[in-house]
Parts: structure tokens; sequence; C-alpha cells
């Protein structure tokens, strides 16, 4: 892809990024587990027709603001549903509906097309797993996902967040109740916004962070996109990539200790803005449900919140897998999926020095956010914590490996 066209279309190269400038998750599921060919984001069609089905006669949920696609009495399926068995045991006719979407690299959350409707919808998905998940929308996920959303707009509004840190807002849910053989089966769909909150100021574009440092699956031969950024920025390659890298730590940092709140930054879940100068001003984070609520962490910051969606990704000394937490979401999720890749791609094309930058980060966050926590909040003996590649099957619980040498703190 070439870097001077992004601002040509906003919403046409936006979504050409999601689907061919992404070369996967590092886990390896991407095309393990996915959709089928027609709706599937790297190998499908444009745009399709979402299916939808009349719920009137069942009990639903809407919470959130007013939407006109989630308040009439239909609620939505992937066209793969068709072979969905909830679906025909709950005597759900599907039909086409008007919504004109293009499926993003997720597989089950589409970019709404039709004009006049800025925004995603992130579908229930029944038929199969799409990566290493189950892809259900149940009330207390999508109540969660709200709530968070909200929460994060409101300390932002407050003033408590940082300027380079926005969110793609979660406005509405609806919720079916439909019966099958299994019982009550919650089939949920959420509206996101398109639009980065709070609003930016000026031409933008939304560069999905994945896109940053992978391949354009249809134009191999085109540089990686930040590289072309520097390029075109006329900025000095080592000071362009750290900028990228504060904003990061600051907005990872930022939510933590202003609200106990440890998000899921991995390269699928953020996006960053750039100008028409091509400098990346803000990191956006999206998928509200991925974000665990730290309550020993929100405690110590003074963060007083009492979540109505409680114990959903609620986190304290109690909970199972606490020990590793905080580490597998810092070190290995923000650390190997999205700060490593974006260090790579600069350090290979300039012949920077990787472990200086590392240093860097190491000097900064250990000076600026570590004396900030509860002691022991990460783990002793200079441990870090990831997951293998692997699939857990229903039952398992995750495995968690150790590692020595944090490369980030």
């Amino acid at each position: 892809m070439k870097a001077t066209t992004i601002f040509d279309n906003l919403s046409e190269q936006y979504i050409y990024m999601e689907r061919y400038v992404n070369e996967g998750s590092p886990s390896g599921f991407t095309q393990i587990h996915t959709t089928s060919y027609d709706t599937n984001p790297f190998t499908g069609k444009d745009t399709f027709k979402l299916l939808q089905f009349k719920d009137d006669d069942c009990e639903t949920i809407i919470v959130g603001k007013r939407n006109e696609i989630l308040c009439s009495n239909m609620n939505y399926a992937h066209p793969d549903s068709l072979k969905s068995t909830i679906l025909k045991e709950s005597g759900r006719k599907l039909e086409k509906s008007q919504l004109i979407v293009s499926p993003t690299a997720s597989g089950r959350t589409m970019l709404i097309r039709n004009s006049g409707i800025k925004g995603f919808l992130k579908l229930t998905y029944d038929t199969s797993k799409i990566g290493r998940c189950r892809r259900d929308i149940s009330t207390i996920s999508a109540n969660a996902s709200l709530e968070t959303s909200k929460v994060i707009k409101d300390s932002i509004d407050n003033g408590n967040l940082p300027k380079c840190f926005a969110i793609l807002p979660e406005e509405t849910m609806r919720i079916s109740k439909l019966y099958s053989s299994e019982g009550v089966f919650e089939w949920g769909s959420i509206f996101r916004s398109f639009e980065a909150y709070p609003k930016s100021l000026g031409k933008v574009q939304i560069i999905p962070a994945f896109s940053l440092f992978s391949k354009d699956t249809r134009c191999p031969d085109d540089d990686y996109l930040i590289n072309q950024f520097i390029e075109l920025s006329n900025q000095n390659p080592e000071e362009y990539l750290w900028k990228i890298i504060k904003m990061t730590l600051d907005a990872f940092w930022g939510l933590m200790l202003n609200c106990g709140l440890r998000a899921e930054m991995h390269s699928q879940n953020c996006m960053y803005e750039i100008n028409t100068d091509y400098t990346i001003s803000r990191i956006i984070l999206k998928d509200m449900e991925d974000v665990d609520r730290d309550l020993i962490l929100q405690k110590f910051v003074g963060f007083n919140h009492k979540w109505n969606t409680y114990p959903y990704k609620c986190y304290d000394a109690n909970s199972k897998e606490f020990e590793y937490r905080a580490s597998y979401m810092y070190d290995f999720k923000l650390g190997e999926y999205l700060i490593t890749p974006i260090i790579q791609r600069v350090v290979n094309k300039y012949e920077l020095d990787s472990k200086k930058i590392e240093q860097r980060i190491q000097k900064y966050v250990s000076s600026k956010y570590l004396p900030l926590l509860p002691k022991d909040y990460f783990p002793k003996n200079n441990q870090w914590y990831y997951c293998k590649n692997e699939e857990v099957l229903p039952g398992e619980n995750r495995k968690f490996y150790s590692k020595e040498h944090p490369k980030y703190r």
C-alpha cells in the first residue's frame, strides 16, 4: 500500500488496511478457525448484506444510546449463521437486511457501509470459533463493554487520561433471549462508533495498529507503512518511533494508574490516528470487552467505581489468573504483540540499535510509572509471563509460562 493514498477516501482506505495490510495474529490461529470463504476478511467479498431476524416474540434487552438499527424489532446475524442450530431451534427466520457491511480483521465485527451510518456492528458468531475463541455476546459481556466504555469516556472528560489516548466508544447493545434445546441463548449485537472519542480536529485517518508493521498482501513489494510515514514526514526515524512508543506506554499506564483498568493493547485492539503531515498523534483503543478491572489497583489509586457488571472481567487476589495477569497483559500482549513488531520494522530499515530502544523504554517506565504501583505488583525475581500459541480446550484453564528479563520494564 502506498501511504500517500490513505487520505483519498477514509473509509475505503481504512477497510483496505484492516483486510489486506494485515499478516494475521502472531498466535497463528487467524486462518485455523475463521469465517466462510465469501465472508472472510482476507478472501471474501468487498461487501455483503447482513442477515436479520425478528425477536418481538421473545425477551429483548436494549441498553445505551438510541440507535435506529438496534431499536427496531430485529436483531442481526452473520451470513454464516444460516447454519446456526440455535437460530433454527428457536424458530428464527433469517432474511437479508438493508445493512451493507465489510468484514474487519476480526471476522465477526463489521464496518457498516450504508451512507449516513458511521460505525461498526459486533455480531454473535455461533457456528464455530474465530481464532482461538468462541464469539458469543451475552448480556453480561455486552453490558460490561458499554459500562467500561462509559467509565473511560467520563475519565477523559474529567481530564484524567493522557491527551494522546482515545477510544472507539461502544454505545448500544441488543440482546435477544432465544430458546433452544440447550436452554436460553443470549444473542447479542453491539454498535461501536467509527469516530474516535474525543473527536479529532482536522482531517485524520485511522490506521489499524497491525497495519503499521504488516506487508500489504496485495502489493507485497510496498514498504511497511510505518517506514513510509517516517519518510513522508521527514522526521528522524528513531525519534518518530519513540513518539509512537511513548504515547502507547502513556495510554496503557494512564488507564491503569487513573482508573485501575488494564487494557489488552495488542495490535488487533489498537489503532493509531495520523495527520495529513504523516505524524501519528494519538493511539485509539477499541473492544472494551477485553479491558480488565483490577480491583486491587483500583482501590490503591483511589478510583471509586462500583461495577454494575461485577464480577465480569474483575480481578483481585482470589482470581485464578491474578498472579499472571498484570505481566501477561503488559509484557506479553502489549510488549510482544504491539511494541516489539513496531520496533523491529524501523530498526531493520534504519539499522538502529534495538537494545538501546528497549533500554530507553525500561528507563522511562521504571522512573515514571513503576514507583506508582503497589509493592510486588509484577512477578518477583525478574520474571514475566506469556502463553504459548496453543488452543485452550473446553474445561481447560489457560496455561502460563515464565521467562526472565522483561524487555519493557
